[in-house]
């Protein structure tokens, strides 16, 4: 390797330990760090649906929770409606 020379300049260039700190405790980056809006293929659905929430309602009867729930998967909602 070159010495004083990265092979990945972004590492050294991109951002700091403090970007990704300095938001900790909301979990948000702030309206000015977001830059452009996601488009509409990436945006998920809220999940609904009459089989959704039927699964839901008996997971919660039952006092259970899911992975799914838990890693607040973006997909739960195209799972719960299938009834998976």
């Amino acid at each position: 390797a070159m010495a004083g020379k990265s092979k990945h300049p972004n590492l050294i260039e991109g951002p700091g330990l403090d970007h990704f700190i300095e938001n900790i405790s909301t979990g948000r980056v702030p309206r000015e760090k977001r830059g452009e809006p996601k488009p509409d293929w990436l945006k998920m659905k809220i999940p609904s649906g009459e089989k959704y929430s039927s699964l839901k309602k008996s997971l919660r009867g039952l006092n259970l929770s899911t992975v799914c729930e838990e890693a607040k998967c973006p997909n739960i909602g195209e799972c719960w409606t299938g009834g998976t």
